[in-house]
Parts: structure tokens; C-alpha cells; sequence
């Protein structure tokens, strides 16, 4: 019975001691990273029980769980939290940048406060320098431009212009540059001079008509006819002329006028005259600039305006054709007028007038910059005598006769909707109710 039991118990204990090896290889082959350290302590320290190995590698392992655990936690925790994290450190730094700009735009406003300060008081003190240069320069030349400006002869002088002018003479009163508002006075400073000579004239004329009346009279007296008649001395001999043969005299000097021209310029402003007629009797209002300027008409020889319509006008009466020279001219002083004169509101174009045409490229040059050609020939039957309504004055171009009225022919615009008109003859204006003060 012994025998049997110690048998089994041999067997039961090989069967446990074999389970166990395999187990323990089972247990090496699937995890090796703790059958491992035992096998190495156990080679390492043989004389330590195994028992007292495992517990130390199970103590050792569960410390390392706890850690891993733990630190899973905290690494969970952080993944929660570093959104929040995150989205208040955005908060704060958008609330610092806020604060941030704030001041600098706070500073930035003082400074810009005080450069506006600053060039306030500069301006100020440069305009008020500028203002007494202006004046100082206006004064140098003219010291009595307070009282002109107050002066009524400077409106009467103003009413003289076209309307057109008038606006633009007021303009240089009230903003112009020192250097036009001078000009301007020299020119009404030369106005009224030949006002007061033209008075002076006629206070010399009205003695001259008592003088020759009293020879007349005396003439009279010894000849006994009664004719009266005016001496006039042309030649070293003295002839009579009647009042009638006179006027037939200066009537002749008109009609042959425009056909004995003595030179080029005097042919230029004849056809200056005509193209400015031709306007006239379709109610524009003219400025002959040409003709008052001369030289100095900055290539504009008329300006003509109807309504919001502004026509810059150069007239040719040349033997041969016009060239590009001459379209690129008018363009220039188109430009010239457009930037000198307050006509934003106007629409100005620009027209040439010529009696012998273009040629190709002229033309085409003038397509291009919005020029308009015209071919008209000189009429040298039109009427010349201007008549005014406002005054029932007729005036004679100052080439037929000297007189100072006739000095203003050029300067008149004959606007036919106010009764203004072009006679052929003096009777003509005589008959209609027109007179010369001279």
C-alpha cells in the first residue's frame, strides 16, 4: 500500500513538476519581458529562492502599472484641459493686442493731434505771409487799388466785357494771383486814361465846331450863298468838304476796304472780322482775341460761346494749305484755355477755319484730336459797320477812320437777340437811329 501511494505520489509530482516546465515555457514564449528578468536574477542570484524573485518582479511590475496608470490619468487630464488652456490664452492675448492697439492708437492720435496742431499754426503763419505778399505786391504797383475797387467807373469798365469776359474779370478781382489782379488794373488804369483823353478830345472838338462855325459864319458873311461848309486841310492846299461829301468819302474807304488789304496782318484780322460775323449772325457771342491781343493771343484768334457751347477757333487766310503744325497748335492752346479758364461745365471744342483746305495728315491729325476743319473763302461785300443797341452807337473799323470811339471796334460782340446789327452804310445807320459821338 506504501508502495502504491509512494508511486503515485512520484508520478503526480513528475506530472506537476513537467506541467510546470511547460507552463513556465508557455508562459517565457508569451511574455517574455517578465520571464526574462526572472531567468536573468535567477542566473544572477541562485542562491535567492524563486518565490522571492517573482514577488519582487510582481511587486515591481504593479509599481510600474500604478505609474502607467497615473500617468494616464494626467495624460487624459492634459488632453482635457488643453483645449481650455489654449482657447483662454488666445482670450487673454486678443484682450492684450485690444489693449495694446488701444494705447498705440491712443498715442497715435495724440501725435497726429499735435502734427495737426502744428501745421495749423504753420499754415496759418505761411497764409498770412502769402496774403501780405499778395498785397504788398498789388500795392508796390498800384496804391490806389482800394479806392478803384470801390469805384464805379471799374463796374463800368467791367460792363464793357461779354458776358463770358465779365465773369472771368470778376473772378481775378475776388481770387486771382497778384500778377493778374496788376494786369488787370494796368488795363483799367489805360481804359480810363483813354476815357479822359476821348473827353479831352471832345471838349477840343466841341471848340473846334465853335471855331469853324464862326468861320462859316464869316464865310457866309462875305460870300453871301449861305452854304455852310467845313474846311478841312489834307493837302497844303485847303478844300471844302461838305458834311455829305465827307460821309460819302468814309462810305467809299469802306466798300473799297476790304479789297485794297496794304498787308499780311491786315488780311488776317479782315478774315478774323468775317468768321466772327458769321458767328454772330447765328447768336454766339465772340470774343476777338486775335484782333485785341495780337501777338500775344496764345493761338486763339476767336472765342466764340452759345449756351454750354464753347468753340476755340483759329482763322487762316493763307495762299496754301494748313499742316499738322497748325492743328497741333490750336490743340495746345485748347489745352492752355481749358486749364486757365473755369469752363468745367462747358463743353469747348476746336475749329480752323481756312480759305485753301488741308492737307492729308492734317486732316487726319485733326480727326484724331476732335478738330474740326472748315474751308470758308473772305466775303468782301459783308457789312462792316457794328451798331449798338444798348447805346445806339455805330462804330467804323479805326483802319477806315481815326477816331477814339472806333478804337472799341473789336471789342464789341454784336448779339442780335438784343437788337445789336451789322449795317452796310452809314446812311443805313443813321436812318435806323444809330449816331457817333465823334
Amino acid at each position: 500500500m506504501l508502495i502504491e501511494d509512494f508511486i503515485e505520489f512520484t508520478k503526480e509530482s513528475v506530472n506537476a513538476v513537467i506541467k510546470a516546465s511547460i507552463d513556465i515555457i508557455n508562459f517565457t514564449i508569451k511574455k517574455p519581458y517578465i520571464a526574462i528578468p526572472i531567468i536573468i536574477l535567477c542566473i544572477i542570484f541562485p542562491k535567492i529562492p524563486l518565490f522571492i524573485i517573482v514577488m519582487f518582479i510582481c511587486i515591481f511590475a504593479w509599481i510600474i502599472c500604478i505609474y502607467l496608470f497615473f500617468g494616464f490619468i494626467v495624460l487624459l487630464l492634459y488632453i482635457i484641459y488643453f483645449p481650455f488652456y489654449l482657447y483662454d490664452n488666445h482670450k487673454y492675448n486678443k484682450q492684450y493686442d485690444k489693449q495694446n492697439n488701444n494705447n498705440q492708437l491712443k498715442h497715435q492720435i495724440i501725435d497726429n493731434s499735435k502734427q495737426d496742431i502744428q501745421y495749423q499754426q504753420t499754415e496759418q503763419i505761411i497764409d498770412k505771409q502769402t496774403i501780405d505778399d499778395h498785397f504788398n505786391a498789388i500795392y508796390n504797383i498800384h496804391p490806389d487799388a482800394d479806392e478803384i475797387a470801390k469805384s464805379e467807373e471799374l463796374q463800368q469798365w467791367i460792363n464793357l466785357f461779354p458776358e463770358y469776359d465779365r465773369v472771368n474779370v470778376q473772378n481775378i478781382i475776388k481770387q486771382g494771383t497778384a500778377e493778374e489782379v496788376i494786369q488787370m488794373l494796368n488795363s483799367f488804369k489805360k481804359w480810363k486814361n483813354n476815357k479822359k483823353n476821348r473827353l479831352n478830345i471832345s471838349f477840343i472838338k466841341a471848340t473846334l465846331e465853335e471855331i469853324e462855325e464862326h468861320n462859316r459864319y464869316l464865310d457866309t458873311m462875305i460870300s453871301g450863298d449861305g452854304e455852310l461848309c467845313i474846311f478841312r486841310d489834307d493837302t497844303a492846299q485847303s478844300e471844302q468838304l461838305t458834311e455829305e461829301e465827307l460821309q460819302e468819302e468814309l462810305q467809299q474807304k469802306l466798300d473799297e476796304h476790304l479789297y485794297c488789304l496794304p498787308d499780311n496782318v491786315s488780311i488776317g484780322r479782315a478774315y478774323e472780322r468775317y468768321i466772327g460775323y458769321l458767328y454772330e449772325q447765328d447768336n454766339w457771342q465772340v470774343l476777338f482775341n486775335g484782333c485785341i491781343m495780337g501777338v500775344d493771343d496764345n493761338g486763339i484768334d476767336l472765342i466764340c460761346q452759345k449756351d454750354n457751347e464753347i468753340h476755340i477757333i483759329q482763322a487762316k487766310n493763307w495762299a496754301n494749305k494748313i499742316y499738322n503744325k497748325t492743328v497741333h497748335q490750336l490743340y495746345g492752346s485748347m489745352a492752355d484755355y481749358k486749364l486757365s479758364e473755369n469752363h468745367q461745365d462747358k463743353h469747348i471744342s476746336g475749329v480752323i477755319f481756312t480759305t485753301n483746305g488741308a492737307d492729308y495728315r492734317a486732316i487726319q491729325t485733326a480727326k484724331r484730336l476732335n478738330i474740326e476743319i472748315r474751308i470758308i473763302k473772305l466775303d468782301k461785300t459783308y457789312p462792316l459797320i457794328k451798331c449798338k443797341k444798348d447805346d445806339n452807337t455805330y462804330y467804323l473799323p479805326p483802319e477806315i477812320e481815326y477816331n477814339p470811339i472806333n478804337q472799341y471796334y473789336d471789342n464789341l460782340s454784336i448779339i442780335i437777340s438784343q437788337g445789336d446789327m451789322y449795317c452796310k452804310t452809314i446812311q443805313q445807320a443813321k436812318q435806323l437811329g444809330f449816331t457817333q459821338l465823334f
